[in-house]
């Protein structure tokens, strides 16, 4: 190996080092959004009348990209969600403000032109920051006056399709419905006779609309 041989291997190292490292950081990108959400949400229950409650949220959006194709997205929303609960004469209103964590897996199509579909899978977890609760007759709960009703965490289940709109200057429209399911009860059966034997869980649909850069 000559001397004149050396620099010319150290460039090309460098080279290759240089391209591996800007293919790498080209495929962890990040991605910022803004969304504003309307919700329908009720309360799913058996032999009991549950209303539709619409509510609006808001909230920022956070993906990594693995790839094109795969990210992991969260975010921090603020989210409200409500229902009317009636059996008889016996009625529960009530609605509740969340803050909210969302986690999922978001999988792209290949694009259609500027238009690109995808679906996004995952959870979320809230913690309730304020209720408003209205009851028929006190006497429906064995609760005290000034006792929470509505139970102060909202753990729930994911799944949403949707699409992107390319907007250029590394931007797009993003549209998606979301289904969600609470996972816990987010009122205690125990403490109302109407709701013996329920599971009351809200189920609500969330339309997202907003713009990620």
């Amino acid at each position: 190996m000559t001397v004149m041989n050396i620099p010319k291997k150290i460039f090309l190292v460098a080279l290759l080092l240089t391209s591996i490292s800007t293919t790498l950081h080209a495929q962890t990108k990040y991605r910022i959004g803004l969304q504003i959400s309307p919700n329908i949400a009720y309360m799913p229950l058996d032999d009991v009348n549950s209303s539709n409650a619409f509510n609006v949220g808001f909230g920022l959006t956070f993906a990594r990209y693995f790839d094109e194709r795969y990210s992991v997205q969260s975010g921090i929303d603020a989210l409200a969600l409500g229902s009317t609960i009636q059996s008889g004469s016996e009625q529960i209103s009530f609605s509740a403000s969340y803050i909210q964590i969302p986690l999922t897996l978001k999988m792209k199509t290949i694009d259609f032109g500027q238009w690109t579909l995808f679906a996004r899978v995952g959870g979320s977890l809230g913690v309730k920051y304020i209720e408003t609760v209205e009851l028929s007759d006190p006497d429906i709960s064995n609760l005290g006056e000034n006792d929470p009703i509505v139970d102060p965490f909202l753990l729930s289940f994911l799944g949403s399709i949707g699409a992107e709109y390319d907007l250029g200057i590394e931007s797009s429209l993003v549209l998606s419905l979301d289904f969600n399911r609470s996972l816990l009860n987010q009122l205690n059966p125990r403490h109302f006779d109407v709701l013996s034997n329920q599971q009351p869980r809200l189920t609500w649909f969330t339309f997202n609309i907003g713009i990620i850069f």
